[in-house]
């Protein structure tokens, strides 16, 4: 990508308006302050900055401070004593003893010497005396802890400390992190803070977020959070703030502040009627209502007069009114006349049934004489029983009739019985015949038994007679034994024979020790030296590497030898460098020699990029100077934008010149557009401009509409002007709809005196059964 001159993208930028997501309509029931949005975020924070005193080394509340030698000595004590209650709380008042001045240092010895169960919650209590003195120390600390299961809950730990002494400069601090995860974690938790401590300067500081997709997902989480605590005066701002793209969350909030003030019920306010958004908000408001008045929560959804918004708002009412009350969600769920909304609805019924009280969904099965639920909820029936009792949840499965019902059900009561008795459940399993399900259950079990015991799952799965099966499930343990212990993992891995069971293996390791502890999987990956396996384990470290160094990742790439294996990790890194910062990836992809490679890389970043922030990608779409290149992003760019907001996306291509481009642009709008409002697809495609472009978006149209109005989608292909390209779309469309509905496809097509006569006695012929030999 490189700058060029403005010949396509002159005219098309007369089209493209580029601003914030729209905003929901005010209501005059919640109308917010005007000081909180339209204050500046520096404002804010210089308003914000009071300033608490810290401690110095000899303000430690009162606890003695204890030397580096002592501490150790006084850990081993601590470690020795016989009872878990009697650490815990040594450990607890030997944390309040270390010294801000000595935490790092402390820090490392703990580290070394703590096993897991009692790490965290120490290195949690130093930290947030450390954070007292020290902030930046104590959160440079967090940061550089290398496992991602230690290193999340110490930035946490840090910054909620941060917040609580000094709010402005915990915030100033998030702002200048770089992208990446750590930055993620720390304004989690500074938002988490202030939603309880500072809504006003948290509402601002959100909005301050200069990456889009990390924007994208605050603002709903921060909102969510303040709502718990004052749903009042959050819906206001979440009314002000949240786009469309928000809509769940706002539903949920809304639903929050009628449960406060019930009065609000009859002036809820919905966004602008468009399908999805729509139906996103209703969900997300009925959740919350129904989660303390499932009652009216169903007067609610029967006043709505769309069938769409009120399946999707009794469909919401099931899991809520579940967990209050199973036997009756379920009584009124067998009542609803709608056969398809009625299965689902008991679905979710039971799955949560399955959970509180198993015996009672097993009982309301035994009588029920309609359609059985998925086979999901059999196994978590399953699963519900065998927590109890094992055996009784077996006994339960083997009687099922249903072959698919009683497979699932084995299954979930051998997930529950490893935990309970491994070498039991693993009789049983002996005993079942080779096939889908012994398999199942087997994975099944060895997965529950790994999360717990990785060391007895590594012996169990080695007592099975070597071959397929016992490879198979070597491979399927490597992602939970792999979190845990990857080098255990690893021995395990090359029992298998070389090639591509032990390549497999090798991948899915790669994936969880990259995830549990990057720089080991890293040096891991750099050891291997067969080519294929290299390349299985790259596959996967490449992706978590990128998303904590992009950039060194990047480099790593593009040294890479193999131009193919070059290429698939290019791509790999630039998409995950978009997730963070789309910008900087650009930037680097810019310096890259030209070729297939770079090609490749971009298009990655832009559709990457497209996911969270399209109006963004596409702005950067007028740097790409390949023609070639610029057809085949466009089309991944609008895809993923159309989804969101097609009026605009429409808008923009209007301004485009005729030509491939134009023409691609078209066709990748229609499929999303068509998805959500097939009437206001339909009116753009009238008002386009007769030609090829027009011709090949009416054929994207028809082939759209032929699964949902096979009539309105024939006509539209007749429409077209070409002749060949009017033909093979009508056929096309006719056949779709002579397999799905025949009778009706041939009545109309015999009904239609304006086909030509070959062409109709064809598609006829075509709508004749198959008579059977």
């Amino acid at each position: 990508m490189s700058s060029r001159s403005p010949s396509v993208w002159a005219a098309c930028a007369a089209g493209f308006c580029l601003g914030a997501s729209a905003l929901w309509v005010s209501v005059p029931w919640i109308q917010p302050s005007p000081t909180t949005s339209s204050r500046a975020a520096p404002e804010v924070l210089a308003s914000k900055a009071t300033r608490l005193p810290v401690l110095t080394p000899d303000e430690t509340n009162g606890n003695e401070t204890i030397a580096p030698l002592e501490f150790e000595a006084e850990l081993i004590r601590i470690l020795s004593l016989p009872l878990f209650p009697e650490r815990a709380r040594g450990l607890e008042s030997l944390a309040l003893r270390v010294s801000p001045n000595e935490a790092a240092t402390l820090l490392k010895i703990s580290d070394h010497r703590l096993p897991p169960t009692h790490r965290r919650s120490f290195r949690e209590t130093v930290l947030s005396r450390w954070v007292e003195q020290s902030p930046k120390s104590a959160f440079a600390y967090s940061s550089s802890l290398p496992h991602l299961e230690d290193r999340e809950p110490a930035i946490r730990a840090t910054m909620i400390g941060w917040v609580r002494r000094d709010p402005a400069s915990a915030a100033k601090w998030c702002q200048q992190l770089p992208n990446g995860p750590s930055q993620r974690w720390a304004w989690l938790a500074l938002l988490q803070a202030l939603s309880k401590q500072d809504p006003e300067l948290g509402v601002s500081l959100v909005r301050t977020i200069r990456q889009p997709s990390l924007r994208d997902e605050l603002l709903p989480f921060f909102f969510l959070e303040w709502s718990e605590s004052d749903p009042i005066g959050c819906a206001p701002h979440a009314l002000r703030v949240l786009g469309q793209n928000q809509s769940y969350e706002l539903g949920r909030i809304l639903g929050r502040s009628v449960i406060a003030e019930p009065s609000n019920f009859s002036k809820i306010p919905f966004p602008p009627p468009k399908p999805f958004v729509k139906a996103m908000s209703v969900q997300g408001f009925m959740e919350e209502i129904a989660s303390t008045d499932p009652n009216r929560a169903i007067q609610f959804a029967n006043r709505l007069t769309s069938s769409t918004d009120k399946r999707v708002a009794l469909s919401a009412v099931a899991e809520p009114w579940a967990r209050r009350d199973a036997a009756g969600a379920a009584e009124w769920a067998s009542r609803l006349e709608d056969p398809r909304l009625r299965a689902d609805v008991l679905d979710q019924v039971l799955s949560v049934w399955a959970t509180t009280e198993p015996q009672g969904a097993v009982r309301f099965l035994g009588t029920w004489s309609g359609a059985l639920p998925n086979v999901t909820v059999f196994r978590q029936i399953s699963e519900g029983l065998a927590q109890r009792e094992p055996t009784t949840a077996l006994t339960w499965a083997q009687g099922l009739t249903s072959i698919q019902h009683r497979n699932q059900a084995m299954v979930g009561a051998l997930h529950i019985f490893a935990q309970r008795d491994p070498e039991a459940a693993l009789d049983v399993i002996n005993e079942l015949p080779m096939g889908s399900t012994r398999e199942a259950a087997l994975n099944a079990a060895m997965e529950s038994l790994a999360e717990s015991h990785s060391e007895d799952a590594v012996r169990w799965v080695q007592k099975l007679k070597p071959g397929p099966e016992q490879s198979r499930t070597v491979i399927n343990l490597m992602g939970t034994i792999g979190t845990r212990d990857a080098a255990l993992a690893l021995k395990l891995a090359n029992q298998l024979p070389e090639g591509v069971q032990r390549n497999e293996a090798y991948s899915s390791l790669g994936n969880a020790w990259a995830q549990s502890d990057l720089p080991g999987a890293l040096n891991w990956m750099k050891s291997i030296t067969d080519p294929a396996s290299q390349r299985q384990v790259a596959a996967q470290v490449i992706e978590t590497w990128a998303n904590e160094h992009p950039k060194e990742a990047a480099e790593y790439a593009s040294k890479v030898t193999s131009p193919e294996i070059r290429t698939e990790l290019l791509t790999t890194v630039a998409s995950s460098w978009a997730a963070y910062d789309p910008d900087a990836a650009a930037r680097w992809l810019d310096d890259q020699p030209r070729g297939t490679e770079r090609d490749a890389a971009v298009l990655a970043l832009l559709n990457a990029w497209a996911i969270n922030s399209p109006a963004d990608a596409a702005k950067h779409l007028s740097r790409i100077d390949e023609p070639k290149l610029l057809v085949q992003a466009v089309g991944g760019v609008i895809g993923n934008w159309a989804a969101h907001d097609p009026q605009r996306v429409a808008k923009w291509i209007d301004a485009f010149p005729e030509g491939e481009l134009k023409h691609t642009a078209g066709q990748a709008l229609i499929g999303p557009w068509v998805s959500l409002d097939p009437q206001a697809a339909a009116t753009w495609v009238k008002s386009l401009p007769d030609g090829t472009a027009r011709d090949e978006t009416v054929s994207s149209l028809a082939r759209e509409l032929s699964a949902t109005d096979p009539q309105a989608a024939l006509q539209w292909a007749w429409s077209i002007q070409d002749e060949e390209s009017r033909v093979t779309s009508f056929e096309t469309t006719a056949r779709y709809w002579i397999r799905a509905d025949p009778t009706r496809a041939k009545e109309w097509i015999e009904a239609n005196t304006s086909l030509p006569e070959p062409l109709k006695q064809r598609l006829v012929e075509d709508s004749q059964p198959v008579s059977k030999p």
